[in-house]
């Protein structure tokens, strides 16, 4: 299906952003062959052993046909009419063209309470929950779409709604540890001014940091069929940035836009990013959280955990302390009593208390529910070299 093969793959792991203008191509509803190219260009991706997320706009668009809209305006609840509708619609077209490539899909709409740990133990669960799902789609080969919930997403609950993709790409490029965010535009990338006003526009092919003069570049007005713009998304590429994953801007009509990204031949912006990954997830694990309790590992389990890289099944958990809820932080301790790394617990103290020293696959007769074979996911997890962070 195409020349590339794993060992030359550059990203493993990779969340892809379209939007609603590329959908469309510029009319009043989705655009099949677009979303036909874009199923067939992430095969291609698969089948050389890359992992997709794939974040899409589009449902509000598709509502909008199905009824015959032609213009929302602010109508919060005519958008969460046409998302309704819209939305099956969307994912109908979605699992239609990835099926001939015997590719399943999967939908997760997500809002931004899904992204928040600091407000209580539920939010911290409903992000833990998220990540796990994601994380399950990406390892069973599954194409995630991910869309924001703007049927229950409303503007007057100010500080719980993105208003465009963009924002959410770069939230689950971080959640799920992606290698890149690629962000497919009507545009080549990040000019040193609005192309479409000017004609002599200049493309930035790299940023090096997302400066003033970087958002002044960006500052554009939003498409006609979406609600970002280039600023939403230079400012998804330095949240992704912050979070140490590199994020590319390029135009998605180009023939083959996502397969050339790959291969390192395609015209767009490359936004570099601004932090070390693993130093980040340090930072984000112990920023404002608390660590609630500690598990104590077996030899093997440690073993595992520092040379591979493992998760932290309950098999090897010999004791715990502390009192901890599903998605508190607590340490990991060998039996030395050395803390070697941190973590998020998938259970409670209560539960973990249970299951410790016991299979996977009794979890869910011992517990009556199942919330992941780990008790701490490999990627909800950092293994510290000297014991502290």
């Amino acid at each position: 299906m195409n020349n590339m093969n794993q060992q030359n793959l550059k990203y493993k792991r990779i969340v892809i952003k379209v939007g609603s203008n590329l959908l469309t191509g510029g009319a009043e509803q989705l655009n099949e062959h677009v979303i036909a190219d874009i199923a067939r260009q992430i095969a291609a991706l698969k089948e050389s052993g890359c992992q997709c997320i794939l974040v899409s706009s589009g449902a509000v668009a598709a509502g909008k046909s199905a009824l015959g809209i032609k213009k929302i305006a602010c109508e919060t609840q005519t958008r969460q009419l046409c998302a309704a509708v819209g939305q099956g619609r969307l994912m109908h077209l979605y699992e239609r063209n990835f099926e001939q490539y015997n590719i399943i899909v999967a939908q997760a709409l997500l809002g931004k309470r899904d992204f928040v740990w600091e407000t209580n133990d539920q939010t911290r669960s409903s992000y833990l929950n998220a990540r796990n799902t994601l994380t399950a789609c990406l390892e069973r080969n599954l194409v995630c779409i991910v869309n924001e919930n703007d049927v229950t997403s409303i503007e007057e609950l100010k500080g719980h709604r993105f208003g465009d993709n963009d924002t959410l790409s770069a939230l689950v490029a971080n959640m799920v540890d992606a290698d890149l965010l690629l962000i497919l535009s009507d545009v080549e990338g990040l000019y040193d001014r609005n192309p479409h006003k000017y004609t002599d526009a200049q493309l930035i092919n790299k940023v090096v940091k997302i400066d003033e003069a970087i958002i002044k570049a960006a500052t554009s007005d939003a498409g006609a069929r979406g609600t970002g713009g280039m600023i939403t998304k230079v400012k998804a590429a330095k949240t992704a940035g912050e979070s140490g994953i590199p994020t590319i801007i390029t135009k998605g009509s180009t023939h083959n836009a996502i397969l050339n990204v790959c291969s390192d031949n395609y015209n767009g912006t490359y936004f570099a990013p601004s932090s070390d990954r693993l130093e980040s997830k340090k930072r984000y694990l112990t920023s404002g959280l608390t660590v609630c309790g500690q598990l104590i590992v077996d030899s093997g389990a440690a073993k595992a955990l520092k040379e591979k890289g493992s998760s932290l099944l309950p098999k090897g958990i010999i004791a715990i302390s502390g009192i901890f809820a599903s998605g508190n932080v607590v340490a990991i301790v060998n039996q030395q009593g050395q803390i070697f790394g941190y973590g998020y617990s998938n259970y409670s103290a209560a539960e973990v208390d249970k299951i410790k020293g016991q299979h996977s696959k009794d979890i869910i007769n011992i517990l009556g529910l199942h919330l992941g074979d780990e008790v701490i996911h490999a990627n909800n997890l950092v293994i510290t070299e000297k014991g502290v962070l």
